[in-house]
């Protein structure tokens, strides 16, 4: 019995298993949410998400940190900032309260996508310790980056959406 245990814990954290399972539970996912409407993986919410995401992982890469660790941790912050994002949106350019609700669909759709990430790459995070000694980051290539994301992201909302979206509707939002 005790090898029983023993073989299926070193069955489960081989690489190869995390990865067939990183893959069927995101196939599963997708399967899922395109069934049920497809509100997780719509291109209003997906593609802000994923232009935030290259934030970190830029910065990552640059110093030669764990990417999928990085990323992991950014998931859900993103997942909020996308959703003010899409908020500030609605309310700037709905012109009725119908136009509005239909709007308000993605409100949290990116943090939900930012949470179901965040445990998916849990599962393909390295087991090995964290290595500590690069800690420095970058703050002009952060802020660079993160400015270029958020221009990028206006720009993707606004055509998708068919939107004139400017950078001040962000600071004369009045609620």
């Amino acid at each position: 019995m005790i090898r029983n245990n023993l073989l299926s814990q070193e069955l489960l954290t081989l690489p190869i298993t995390r990865n067939v399972g990183f893959l069927a539970v995101s196939f599963w996912i997708a399967y899922l949410d395109i069934s049920y409407g497809g509100f997780l993986l719509d291109p209003a919410s997906v593609f802000p998400f994923l232009i935030f995401m290259a934030v970190p992982a830029v910065i990552g890469i640059s110093n030669r940190w764990n990417l999928i660790r990085v990323l992991k941790k950014a998931c859900i912050p993103i997942g909020i900032l996308v959703c003010v994002i899409n908020v500030v949106v609605a309310f700037n350019h709905s012109e009725d309260l119908g136009e509005l609700s239909v709007r308000t669909r993605l409100t949290y759709t990116p943090l939900a996508l930012g949470i179901i990430l965040s445990f998916l790459l849990s599962i393909i995070e390295p087991i090995e310790e964290i290595d500590r000694s690069n800690r420095n980051g970058n703050f002009i290539l952060a802020f660079f980056t993160v400015m270029v994301s958020f221009i990028l992201t206006l720009e993707c909302l606004g055509k998708l959406g068919d939107l004139n979206i400017l950078w001040l509707d962000f600071f004369d939002t009045q609620v």
